[in-house]
């Protein structure tokens, strides 16, 4: 999960930074950081962002690709 793709789950959730820090148990600095590019998404923190929310992988795949539509990106869905 990169940085874009993060914020795009949460907007997407409709969840304020502060919610969404308070559901995937991590800090709203934290998010802000990740949603500025100042941190990447680790794995653990992925992880925890997958679990508070209910995402397979699977979800996780079709979520990416439906970002790279909506970004225009097409060319890179497979």
């Amino acid at each position: 999960m990169n940085n874009d793709l993060f914020r795009f789950i949460r907007v997407q959730k409709r969840y304020s930074q502060r919610k969404f820090a308070e559901k995937v148990g991590i800090s709203k600095g934290l998010v802000s950081l990740i949603e500025t590019n100042e941190r990447p998404v680790t794995r653990s923190t992925a992880a925890k962002v997958l679990s508070a929310l209910g995402i397979s992988d699977k979800e996780l795949e079709a979520i990416a690709k439906l970002q790279s539509i909506l970004k225009g990106d097409e060319t890179k869905i497979e």
